[in-house]
Parts: structure tokens; C-alpha cells; sequence
């Protein structure tokens, strides 16, 4: 019985291979940098069961094709700069398939995870790079980080007076805290997702994401803010304006099953411009206590909402715009059926017989232009 034991003790620890990185053996020139260590593709996962400190001045390259455990204990500290992934999609060797979205896969090579929560902290002048990356229960706490091709599950993204870039990852069942970032996210997924706080942010794009089941997006005194061909279906709440500076600007989006879509609570200007909202509990509500405010809906399709609008001290001016449900106030409006293709599969192309086409300003089109939404064609019921 001794015997056994030991022989699979000895064959778990030939199977692992320990992270032991210390100071001074950041001493190499590679791929362009110089002070840089370098955690090579191994037949072996990798254990990180100490501390790993990478010094302000010095590069840590995690290689494509690595796999590390962290645990219990363990975690980075990044005063330099941590490059997770050398390429984007070259030698992507796993995929990740949810079943909330069809027909998508994302590939990665690299893969970090723990059964506990670990951190990667970053001090203000460090800089992150995640690329093709499978990252589990982590909590980040980044300044400068650029994502690209990874998905993060189970953790919290906690990122401070920086920029940020999103590129084509996969977010689920995490919380977000993002103040003081300038951040441009685009072409992502967001699924599930518990908490999403967007605080003191500005000239801020989500660009062609889709947003499924999440259950809370607040953004607080953040101005200047970009919602552009996105998807947001079976929210809780879609999102909740809580500004009084600049603009929010939301430009051909799509707006499927979400209980409530926009909780504005404040005096923002905001900018509703050919978006299309279908099957939603209710599109906006707008509860001002002292000034009133204007929002402006232009070529907009409302459709099979259950409810519009519920305003306080708020006046929403809308034209070219149409509904199916309500006579809408302002210029130009029309009440009608859509007549979508087939919006039960997601087909929300105009039939020829629309009114909603060239019935906007300028000869516009009502509703989202389905061509610039890249992602509709994933979702899934």
C-alpha cells in the first residue's frame, strides 16, 4: 500500500512543474524586450504555489501553450509588465463554447486557473497583455491592460485610471469595477455577468457587443459615453445612467427581452438614434427629481414591448420613429407593424413591405442596421 502511494506521489509531482522566479533572473532579451523571463510551453503543467513579483522595469512572458495552477495563497504582483500569450490566435491548440451562444467558438492556448480566487495586482505605471488566454476565478486589479481573444470566468475585473482595449473575449459570471478608464471594448461577449460598474469613465465605446442575462450595468458620473451596434437580450436591467456631464449616445443597437432597458437617473443628454427594441418589459425609465430633460429618439423601431416609457421631469421628443403598441408624441412618428423577416430567429431585416424603410430623416431606414451588428448571428434561444 506504501508502495503505491508513493509511486502516485512521484508520478503527480513528475506531472507538475514548480514557477520559481526570482529577481535577478530577469536578465534576457526577447521578442523585442529586454529584462524579460520567459515561462516556456512545457509537456508539464505548471504549479505557482509562492508569490510571483515581477519588478518595475522587467518583462514576465507567459508562452503560448502554458497551463499553470495556482494555489491556494499564490499570486502575481505586476510592477512591470506581464505578457500572458505572445501571439493572438497562432497555435491555439483549446476552444471554449458556451451554450448561450451558437455557431462560436473562441480559441486559446494559454491557460490560467485556480480552485481559489488569486490575484494579479498591478501598480500605476505596469502594463498587462492577455492574449488568447483561458483565465479562471482571478481577481485583477490593473491600470493598463489590453485583452484580446481570452475568456475570463468566476472574477472579479477591478480596473483603475488607465485605458483599457477589449478585443473579441468572453466574460462570464464576473463583477466589474471600472473608474477613472478611458475603455474601448469591442466585438465581446458578456454573459451572465453579476455586477457592472462603470464609474467617473469618459470617451468610453462598447462597440459591437453582446450582452446576455447580466444582471445589473450602472454607469455613474461618466460623460461622453458610446453604446454602438451592440445586442443586449434577457437582461435583468439593461443599464442604468446615473451622469449629468456630456452626452450618452446610443446608435443602432438591439434591444431583445430585457426587463427594463435604460434606468436613467440623472440629467445626462442622451442621444437615441436608429436603435430597434423588441419584447422588452419596459424601454425607459426617467425619474428626475429637480430639472427637467429632454432626450432626443430619432429613427427608432419600437416593437411588442409591454411598456414605452415611465418618466418623471423627463420629455422624450421623438420622431421618424415608429411603434406597434403606442401612438408616439412628436413629429413624423408612425403606428404599425414593423414587419421584421422573422425576429422569433432573430432575423430583424425589414420585409420590402415595411413602412420603416426610408421613413427616417435624410431617407434613413427605422431601426438598427442589422448588417454593422456582427454578432446577431450567434445568438441562441
Amino acid at each position: 500500500m506504501i508502495k503505491y502511494f508513493i509511486l502516485i506521489t512521484l508520478f503527480f509531482f513528475s506531472c507538475t512543474k514548480h514557477i520559481n522566479v526570482k529577481s535577478k533572473d530577469f536578465n534576457l532579451y526577447i521578442n523585442g524586450y529586454n529584462n524579460a523571463y520567459i515561462i516556456k510551453k512545457n509537456n508539464k503543467k505548471y504549479t505557482l504555489k509562492k508569490n510571483l513579483i515581477i519588478p518595475k522595469n522587467k518583462v514576465l512572458i507567459i508562452e503560448n501553450g502554458v497551463i499553470i495552477n495556482v494555489k491556494k495563497g499564490a499570486n502575481i504582483t505586476n510592477n512591470g509588465t506581464l505578457l500572458i500569450g505572445l501571439n493572438i490566435k497562432s497555435d491555439s491548440i483549446y476552444s471554449y463554447k458556451d451554450d448561450n451562444l451558437i455557431n462560436k467558438k473562441i480559441y486559446y492556448n494559454t491557460k490560467i486557473y485556480s480552485k481559489n480566487k488569486f490575484k494579479i495586482n498591478s501598480d500605476l505605471n505596469s502594463e498587462i497583455y492577455i492574449n488568447g488566454c483561458f483565465i479562471k476565478n482571478v481577481i485583477i486589479n490593473s491600470f493598463n491592460i489590453n485583452i484580446n481573444n481570452s475568456i475570463f470566468l468566476f472574477s472579479n475585473l477591478i480596473f483603475n485610471n488607465s485605458k483599457i482595449k477589449i478585443n473579441n473575449s468572453l466574460f462570464k459570471r464576473n463583477n466589474f469595477i471600472i473608474t477613472n478608464v478611458d475603455f474601448d471594448f469591442n466585438d465581446s461577449f458578456f454573459l451572465n455577468n453579476k455586477n457592472f460598474l462603470i464609474k467617473n469613465c469618459k470617451n468610453s465605446i462598447i462597440n459591437n457587443c453582446l450582452f446576455i442575462k447580466n444582471k445589473k450595468i450602472e454607469i455613474i458620473n461618466s460623460n461622453n459615453f458610446n453604446l454602438l451596434n451592440n445586442i443586449f437580450y434577457k437582461n435583468i436591467n439593461g443599464f442604468t445612467i446615473n451622469s449629468n456631464k456630456g452626452y450618452f449616445k446610443i446608435f443602432n443597437n438591439l434591444f431583445i427581452n430585457n426587463n427594463t432597458v435604460i434606468n436613467n437617473k440623472d440629467t445626462v443628454q442622451i442621444f437615441l438614434i436608429n436603435n430597434t427594441f423588441d419584447k422588452n418589459e419596459l424601454v425607459l425609465k426617467s425619474h428626475l427629481t429637480i430639472n427637467k430633460k429632454n432626450i432626443i429618439s430619432k429613427n427608432n423601431i419600437f416593437s411588442n414591448n409591454k411598456n414605452l416609457f415611465n418618466v418623471k421631469n423627463t420629455l422624450i421628443n421623438n420622431s421618424y420613429c415608429l411603434s406597434n403598441t403606442d401612438s408616439l408624441k412628436g413629429y413624423y412618428n408612425i403606428y404599425t407593424n414593423p414587419l421584421y423577416i422573422d425576429s422569433d430567429k432573430f432575423n430583424y431585416l425589414l420585409n420590402k413591405d415595411s413602412k420603416a424603410f426610408k421613413s427616417g430623416n435624410n431617407n434613413n431606414n427605422l431601426g438598427a442596421n442589422i448588417y454593422y451588428i456582427n454578432n446577431i448571428k450567434y445568438l441562441n434561444k
